[in-house]
Formats: structure tokens, sequence, C-alpha cells
């Protein structure tokens, strides 16, 4: 697991009670100009708690039982929440559509069983049940739809009870 600590954050003072999943490309294009997912949500003062690589690498970049991270409007203090990247570059379109695509899912295997490691090991440290589970879409449907049709939930749970 990579360590790469976020500036845009505070102390916990409530318990986890939801995880987030969360999608972003992995390159995201802003301005004609190409941004890591982590430098973006740096750049505009957003934070996760981690990243899932394309290849299944995890980058850890707060620890959910004791900091905030800044990633799901009004669910910030009772969350931990981490990014599945999507593989190259992304326009906010693209990325749209790539979530949308269940005949071509973005998503990879590698993140999958790592994310459910993951995902299992928050729930066994902050004692949370799998349906403590949630996508960004799940929480905000008026704004957000990641991570989208095209994520399996079912190879999430598959890894995760391997890991909880």
């Amino acid at each position: 697991m990579i360590q790469l600590p976020s500036r845009h954050s505070r102390p916990r003072t409530q318990m986890v009670s939801t995880l987030v999943v969360h999608a972003m490309g992995e390159w995201v294009v802003d301005d004609g100009r190409f941004h890591h997912a982590a430098d973006y949500l740096d750049q505009i003062g957003l934070s996760v708690h981690a990243f899932i690589m394309p290849d299944g690498r995890i980058i850890q970049t707060l620890d959910p039982k004791h900091f905030v991270a800044f990633h799901a409007k009004g669910v910030n203090n009772i969350s931990a929440g981490c990014e599945f990247l999507i593989a190259g570059p992304q326009s906010y379109h693209d990325l749209l559509e790539k979530m949308r695509d269940t005949t071509h899912p973005p998503y990879t295997e590698a993140q999958y069983r790592s994310g459910g490691y993951l995902y299992g090991r928050w729930a066994k440290t902050l004692d949370l049940p799998w349906s403590a589970i949630l996508g960004h879409q799940d929480i905000d449907p008026e704004r957000k739809e990641d991570p989208g049709k095209a994520f399996d939930y079912a190879r999430l749970r598959y890894w995760f009870d391997r890991a909880a």
C-alpha cells in the first residue's frame, strides 16, 4: 500500500457508519491539461481516504478511523471513501460514458480484489457490515453517477468476504 497523505482533512469526531464507493479518471482532463486524480482532488480542495489504481495498487491518503475526508457532500463526517480509478485520461463526459458501459466495464479484477480487501479491512476495523457500503450515486443521486451501472458490487463483495 502506497502512502500519499492528503492535506484536505480534519480530525474525526463521529464514528464511521458508511463506506462510499467512488470512481474517477486516473488522469483528469481539465482545460486541455492532464492531472493525476490525486493531484486534481488536491487542487480543488477535495480528498478521499484511498485510491484504487487500475492495476490494483492502493494509495492511502487518510486513515478513516482518525480523519474526515472531503468526498461526499453531506456525509463526510460519518463516512470513509475510496476512488476506483478508471484507466487513462478522462474528460467528464468520457468518464460518465465508461461508468455506464455494462458491455465493456472499465473496472479491473485487480481493482475489485484490492477494493474488497480495503473495504473488508475498513469494515473489520470500524465494525461495519457489508450493507454499510454505498455508491456515491446512492448518497447523492441528483448530482452523482459514480461508480455507475458498470460497477459490479457482487465482485467487490466476493473479495470483501475474503478480507472481512
